[in-house]
């Protein structure tokens, strides 16, 4: 049974469903550079199946329908704001995606568990591909640093 307090829990989980599709159709090139194309295929299409069921759940629930939506959408507006400051205009920039979706793939696993389901399937392969990138991101910085010139020494 749905009352209030579920309802925007659903709300907040319908939010990142559905700014997480946004995002991934927006950096599609960035996710693809370093993810392959087809795990961020993958990603989108969870998301969107997710959105879908949560539409239905709130359009099915005459009481308490409304409340998913509307917070839904102030959820929204608040998670644009976070992945817009961070990303910024990096939208091409793999690296920074996964940082960004690190953030927000732990966030929306908070918002899973507090309505007591987690589709594992789902964030494990986000998380377990961020974490990856953290050490092969230190080492490219490694490969960054200057070396002085053979000739100069």
């Amino acid at each position: 049974m749905i009352n209030e307090f579920i309802a925007k829990k659903l709300g907040e989980v319908l939010a990142f469903a559905e700014v997480g599709i946004e995002t991934l159709e927006r950096g599609q090139e960035g996710f693809a550079s370093v993810l392959g194309k087809s795990a961020p295929e993958k990603m989108l299409e969870t998301n969107k199946e997710h959105s879908a069921l949560l539409k239905k759940i709130a359009a099915d629930d005459k009481q308490f329908g409304s409340v998913t939506l509307a917070k839904s959408i102030k959820t929204g507006e608040k998670l644009r704001k976070m992945r817009d400051l961070y990303v910024g205009d990096e939208w091409d920039n793999g690296v920074e995606l996964l940082e960004w979706s690190g953030f927000f793939e732990g966030a929306a696993l908070v918002h899973w568990q507090l309505h007591g389901y987690i589709a594992w399937a789902y964030f494990l392969g986000s998380v377990m591909s961020a974490l990856l990138w953290i050490p092969l991101t230190l080492l490219l910085q490694v490969m960054r640093v200057p070396r002085p010139d053979p000739d100069d020494l």
